[in-house]
């Protein structure tokens, strides 16, 4: 409700899904409130932005509410149009089209500054690699252990990366690390067949 006394504002959708026609219907409600000071208008535009945040777009400003309450604000020159998806929101314009969606986990791990994770190492290691560092191998050790794992959310953040360049990088990343994922075991079979050749 908008109103010159009460700016607070009700965002509320129910999600109703069926197993199937024999078994009873599950129904999740989410209820996101939101308060604002400084205006009394009713934004031109609402969308929801995946499941958990929702985007409010008034005359040249969009504003994302997430989950915790921590809005992040856009600006914008010229009229948009919001189209909701599935997993985000597509952002049209009269020069431009946009999609904005939640980071996926995959793409957190290997670019979050700072970050120690495997996937982030073998993304390093690649970089070294290139460069002739010795660094590119202490990586490939310190992830050893759990390097298919590194591999494949290289590959999922490739999947979700827009920018050809980056997602040749994070395959890159991947084949890299699947070589000495790869190598690993054909070491482990060979010298098994050798332990059990022995005996």
């Amino acid at each position: 409700m908008f109103g010159h006394l009460r700016r607070d504002f009700g965002c509320f959708d129910q999600i109703e899904a069926t197993t199937s026609p024999w078994k009873s219907e599950k129904s999740i409600t989410m209820c996101v409130k939101l308060e604002f000071q400084g205006t009394a208008l009713p934004p031109e535009q609402l969308a929801w932005c995946g499941m958990d945040s929702v985007l409010l777009y008034w005359d040249d400003m969009l504003l994302m509410v997430g989950p915790y309450g921590d809005p992040v604000c856009y600006l914008y020159d010229e009229p948009i149009i919001l189209i909701p998806e599935c997993d985000g929101v597509r952002i049209l314009s009269n020069t431009s089209m946009e999609f904005l969606q939640w980071v996926p986990d995959s793409t957190v791990s290997i670019f979050k500054i700072g970050s120690t994770l495997p996937a982030a190492l073998l993304y390093d290691a690649l970089d070294h690699f290139d460069r002739r560092s010795a660094k590119a191998d202490e990586n490939l050790r310190l992830i050893r252990s759990s390097l298919p794992e590194a591999v494949e959310a290289c590959i999922d953040a490739a999947g979700h990366e827009f920018d050809v360049s980056r997602q040749r990088t994070l395959l890159r990343a991947a084949s890299y690390g699947q070589a000495f994922s790869r190598l690993v075991r054909i070491l482990f079979q060979y010298f098994k067949c050798s332990d059990e050749k022995s005996e």
